[in-house]
Parts: C-alpha cells; structure tokens; sequence
C-alpha cells in the first residue's frame, strides 16, 4: 500500500524518466490491473480455499511480492515498468490475511482484533510511506542520485518485508500455530 499509493508516481519519473502523460498512463494501468486482480480473485477465491486457508494465501502474497519489489528497484529500465503490474496482481491475496485472522479467534474477540489489523495496516502504511522518503531524502543529503535514492530505499523495503516475514515464521512455528 506504501509504494502502491505515494511513491509509484515518482518512481516512474524519477528513476524510469518517463514524462507525466506515461506516469499517469501507468497509474491508471496499475489501478485496472488491481481492480482486475481483485475480481479475478474473487472468482478463484473458493477453488483456492479448498486448498489453502485465507493466512497462507495472504502469506503467499506477500512472499510474490518480495522478488516483484526487489526486481523494480534494480531493474531501473523504462521497460521494467510492467513490473509494477506484477505486483499489484499480489495484493488481493495479501488482504486475505483479514478474514483469515478473523476465524483465528474467538468471536467474542473477532472484531477487536480485526479493528487492531485494521489500524496496524494504516499505520504501517503511514510509516512505510514516511520511511521511503526519510530514506530517499537522507541518502540524498549524502551525495546519492535521487534515482539510486529510489531504488535502495525499495531494497530496503523488499528486506524489511523479509525479515517481518521470517519473524512471523518464527513465532508461528514456536506458538503451534
């Protein structure tokens, strides 16, 4: 949601070079394709929870996304800009960790628990969003092109989301979840 929503546009730009009428073509693009991501999931969604349950496929988009974040901050090619669609085509799964959560607990407790992800999930966004650009500017102050700027603070995004990652396996695995 952090890159999704604030730093696409000037990704795009600034380390792609494309102008403002092809950044915005590729923002609407990437809006159909999650449009269209969500649809599509929306039909697959039973055949897939018959096989899996709605934490693993959240989980497993989260971990498509890692290799789709680390290819667009070192592919800075304007015809690596696709990859973005890629992306955006991991986060239906990845919202499925909510209603997962939900039948995790206690119905007594569902709904504060799924209040607590709700207000975790804005917040991380607001501090996935904040970071990126405490990143791009602090590397900046110290010589780096705004470009590389870019692309190591999504390097440094793509190792956050693994490490949350391996920090969940963890805990899963010691809690017997």
């Amino acid at each position: 949601m952090a890159i999704q929503t604030l730093w696409a546009g000037p990704y795009l730009t600034e380390v792609l070079g494309l102008d403002n009428t092809h950044m915005a073509h590729m923002l609407l693009a990437i809006m159909l394709t999650l449009m269209a991501s969500y649809v599509a999931l929306s039909f697959l969604s039973g055949w897939l929870h018959r096989r899996f349950t709605l934490v693993q496929m959240g989980v497993a988009g989260h971990v498509a996304s890692i290799p789709l974040i680390v290819a667009i901050a070192f592919l800075p090619w304007r015809e690596a800009a696709w990859l973005w669609l890629l992306l955006v085509m991991t986060v239906p799964l990845m919202s499925l960790v909510q209603p997962g959560l939900a039948v995790l607990f206690p119905r007594s407790i569902a709904g504060r628990v799924l209040t607590l992800y709700n207000l975790f999930i804005f917040l991380g966004a607001f501090l996935m969003q904040w970071g990126i650009g405490l990143v791009v500017e602090a590397l900046q102050a110290q010589g780096v092109a705004r470009a590389l700027s870019y692309q190591m603070a999504l390097g440094g995004l793509a190792t956050v989301q693994m490490g949350c990652l391996a920090w969940w396996g963890v805990f899963r695995r010691r809690d017997g979840a």
